[in-house]
């Protein structure tokens, strides 16, 4: 797997327990609320970056038929023992669906892929998606990088992340909003919302 760093996997694979619990504590976020209110009913829906499932199955219980996609084994392990989920063991290069996802969201994930695969990630999301379909995500912005938990940040801000949508695919509308928060890691760090719909 090439798409994803493997010290990042290895910490994800690691604290694949305390992390998942994290994100359940967490709650649902905004963006992902936002995100599901565009999508058609019953739709199908990609959670690229899925961690410990959470959030697949919020959007499953919204009506929604969803795959679950990490590459981390640890956290797909956790998403199976806490719910149920099978998920789909890969790095974001091995996404090769076409027009087969009314929606694809990617929670606080994509920001780990490395910077210069992420104009061909960007583009095998739109491609995933149905005409029509809906792109949401939630990343860190900053400079490429690694936290003090080891885990790799690749270089973004909100007029990268619009030239790559630009140059991946033909898009109704897209928007990228900045905001601050923080993480697992109780840092208070940068953040894009990204929102887009194909045509």
């Amino acid at each position: 797997m090439t798409g994803f760093d493997a010290e990042t996997i290895a910490f994800y694979d690691r604290d694949a327990v305390a992390y998942a619990q994290s994100a359940i504590d967490h709650g649902v976020r905004d963006s992902l609320r936002r995100f599901e209110s565009r999508l058609p009913r019953s739709a199908r829906v990609l959670d690229l970056g899925c961690g410990g499932g959470h959030e697949s199955v919020w959007l499953a219980q919204a009506g929604h038929h969803v795959t679950s996609m990490d590459a981390s084994p640890g956290l797909a392990a956790e998403a199976k023992r806490r719910f149920g989920i099978d998920v789909r063991v890969a790095d974001f290069t091995a996404l090769e669906d076409v027009a087969a996802f009314d929606g694809v969201w990617s929670g606080a994930a994509l920001h780990h892929a490395k910077t210069e695969e992420l104009p061909a990630i960007v583009a095998a999301i739109a491609r995933a998606l149905k005409r029509g379909g809906v792109f949401g995500a939630l990343v860190k912005a900053g400079a490429d990088r690694r936290d003090g938990l080891g885990r790799f940040y690749c270089g973004m801000d909100a007029d990268g992340m619009r030239a790559l949508l630009a140059d991946a695919a033909q898009w109704a509308e897209a928007e990228v909003q900045q905001t601050v928060g923080s993480g697992y890691d109780q840092v208070e760090t940068p953040w894009l919302i990204v929102s887009a719909r194909r045509t």
